[in-house]
């Protein structure tokens, strides 16, 4: 979700509203997982890495609207196998939440240098999914 320009050695989906980034998919995140569950189509791991604040997702989405992080995650355990892991990237450690029925397995901070805040990655894992 929200793929960008990095591509990693593995079987990926890649899915980004801005057409000018190599995804596989261009559609609004929030669409593509509300269609991919209606589809029943469903993932491993998912790797979620939205702009982590309203400036960079102005920055980096041309002032585009990205949809709500908060529907998005909602809707993401019903795409997710059973005991599936979702890697999420951003500026907290709230990830997807027990609420949600995951569970944190790692948690990794990584600072970037100079005056730029450091990432914190998160994997979780769907350990009820209601």
């Amino acid at each position: 979700m929200f793929a960008g320009r990095v591509r990693l050695n593995v079987d990926e989906l890649r899915v980004d509203i801005d057409e000018t980034m190599p995804a596989d998919v261009h559609e609004d995140a929030y669409a593509f997982v509300r269609q991919a569950s209606i589809s029943m189509i469903r993932f491993q791991t998912i790797i979620l890495d939205p702009p982590y604040n309203l400036r960079k997702s102005r920055e980096k989405y041309k002032g585009r609207w990205i949809g709500s992080l908060t529907k998005i995650k909602n809707k993401l355990p019903e795409i997710l196998e059973d005991n599936g892991v979702i890697i999420s990237l951003g500026y907290d450690s709230v990830g997807m939440s027990k609420s949600r029925g995951f569970a944190k397995e790692a948690i990794c901070l990584v600072c970037h240098g100079g005056d730029h805040n450091d990432t914190i990655c998160l994997k979780e894992r769907l350990v009820n999914n209601q």
